[in-house]
């Protein structure tokens, strides 16, 4: 027993100085008060010494205080009033975000897809096909016109049309009158092939 009872005293001593530094932490290891340089007054890691006279205490004080006007109280009021402040309209820049959205127009550069139904002699066959159609069969799709840097495209018995600026509709319905010369209620289908 007697060897137990100096294990058991022995882990509490030990225990008892290792716990000792929760007390009292570790000691200041750096430069003393008296040697060490004049640094930054607003550090928080600068030693101060407590043996200095009032004046310097005051003078340290005064040095610690924040320029005026940089700490402002938050409060009730504070916070109306800086709710009241706050701009409630959106900014012209946001609003275009969520405005609705116009409809593409046809611009120089663009291919049409151009199909007129029931007339297939007026589709242009893609240059790799060598589908034939007859006469009673819809045209193949797959055709292309390019909208010229004037905005022009060339289309059979419709002549020459500018299609730049306009929708999809509003060409069509322009091809439309063109062809109803030719073509008893021409159907047409318009798109934006590339």
């Amino acid at each position: 027993m007697p060897i137990f009872n100096l294990r058991l005293l022995s882990s509490l001593l030990v225990s008892l100085v290792l716990s000792a530094c929760a007390y009292a932490p570790g000691m200041y290891v750096g430069q003393t008060a008296a040697t060490q340089s004049p640094g930054n007054a607003w550090s928080i890691t600068q030693a101060r010494s407590s043996s200095t006279s009032a004046s310097a205490s005051s003078d340290t004080a005064a040095q610690d205080a924040p320029p005026p006007g940089s700490l402002i109280p938050i409060s009730a009021a504070l916070i109306r009033q800086q709710r009241a402040s706050r701009a409630t309209d959106i900014a012209p820049t946001v609003k275009q975000l969520f405005a609705v959205p116009k409809p593409y127009v046809i611009g120089p550069g663009d291919v049409l897809n151009i199909v007129v139904w029931d007339h297939p002699e007026l589709a242009i066959p893609s240059a790799a096909s060598n589908v034939t159609s007859d006469a009673g069969s819809l045209s193949t799709v797959g055709n292309g016109f390019n909208v010229n840097a004037q905005g022009l495209i060339q289309f059979p018995y419709a002549d020459t049309l500018k299609v730049a600026g306009l929708t999809e509709f509003e060409a069509r319905d322009l091809l439309a009158s063109n062809l109803a010369k030719f073509i008893q209620k021409p159907q047409i289908t318009v798109r934006i092939q590339a």
